[in-house]
């Protein structure tokens, strides 16, 4: 079974020095103010005419702005074209919400600097080497690391500032065109070490398999939230926009990344381990959402915020389809009462974690 291009994402780690810091910023501010100026038109011409500029409009209009500002014409074009498809966009789906009766639409509205943290090359202008980045009009040479080779080609570049200055954290977003995936023909078949394997989904165990292996529930949420507070309460005795709750402001940024960074490691982690060593998996057909609203105290709503269940199911989806490896989901109802020899119901609660059949003597674990 083949399928059609697939778009795929990686992220890698920029390393600017000062002066390429400088630019970043200033081709940043550039676009903010751009994209200022394209709200604002957009609203005057709905105002006077009753419609809004499409995004060739407003890319036509370009070459006329670059007269009177000259920071424009420090910015590559395709970056300044992207600006003006993220305006078009906004407002696309502004009528949109508006005409489905959405909820509240979210009228477009103007961005601080702040807020405004990522240019986009569309097609050109940057140019990848193993440890290097190159980026246009600059033609300045940026280091990164975290890069590794992606089979398809490669279509757009975002830049992408994180953190508090005045040291930020900067990324590129690099997105491949995958031309075409080979199910049951990614891998080679005969090199897995075992056939299928059923997989049940927990709370002190992320996940356990039907072969008896544990992948632990490591807790890092809960952990990582009593570092946090204790990082706000000693942010709270200084005043906004201080030194101090500067300090301690970018202190919360890595705080929050480390946690993000290591819960999404372990979850490739073990994703990585089962699709490498199995034929095949079979799962329950779980929605987290409706388990987590559910969840009968607020400590149990986080252990389910530290198991990650929807971004382990959404990675496990996708390595699975790429490895050419059924992914089975069957009906969860219960699952945990029948028993796996004679199918006979034992009726338990959530209490109880063994499972012990009165009518054929299996005694298990009851993931």
């Amino acid at each position: 079974m083949r399928m059609g291009g697939t778009m795929r994402a990686i992220k890698v780690r920029m390393y600017p020095n000062r002066e390429q810091e400088r630019l970043l910023n200033e081709c940043l501010g550039t676009c903010c103010r751009l994209y200022n100026l394209m709200i604002e038109h957009c609203n005057r011409c709905h105002e006077n005419c009753g419609r809004h500029p499409s995004r060739y409009d407003m890319q036509n209009m370009l070459p006329e702005m670059k007269a009177y500002d000259p920071m424009l014409r420090n910015v590559f074009s395709q970056v300044l074209c992207d600006v003006c498809a993220r305006v078009s966009r906004a407002y696309d789906g502004f009528f949109r919400r508006a005409k489905e009766n959405a909820g509240k639409a979210g009228y477009p509205r103007f961005r601080s600097w702040k807020r405004y943290d990522s240019f986009t090359y569309t097609q050109k202008g940057f140019r990848l080497s193993k440890d290097r980045l190159r980026l246009s009009p600059w033609k300045m040479d940026v280091r990164i690391r975290g890069y590794r080779e992606m089979p398809g080609k490669l279509k757009t570049c975002t830049i992408v500032r994180k953190g508090a200055g005045p040291h930020y954290r900067w990324e590129a977003v690099l997105v491949y065109e995958r031309k075409e995936l080979e199910g049951n023909g990614a891998r080679i078949r005969g090199d897995r070490r075992s056939g299928p394997v059923g997989i049940d989904l927990g709370l002190s165990n992320v996940v356990v398999t039907s072969d008896g292996r544990k992948y632990p529930n490591r807790k890092g949420y809960i952990q990582a939230e009593r570092r946090i507070s204790k990082i706000l309460r000693r942010m709270s005795k200084y005043g906004k926009g201080s030194p101090q709750w500067e300090k301690y402001r970018q202190r919360l940024f890595h705080a929050f990344e480390g946690l993000k960074n290591a819960g999404r490691g372990y979850i490739y982690e073990v994703v990585n381990d089962l699709v490498d060593n199995h034929d095949m998996i079979v799962m329950e057909d779980l929605s987290p959402r409706n388990l987590i609203a559910k969840s009968v105290s607020r400590g149990m709503r986080k252990t389910y915020k530290d198991a990650s269940w929807g971004r382990f199911l959404f990675v496990l989806g996708y390595k699975a389809e790429e490895a050419g490896i059924p992914l089975v989901k069957v009906d969860p109802a219960y699952t945990s009462q029948l028993c796996s020899r004679c199918g006979i119901e034992v009726p338990k609660d959530l209490s109880v974690r063994r499972h012990l059949c009165q009518h054929c003597g299996l005694d298990v674990d009851r993931d």
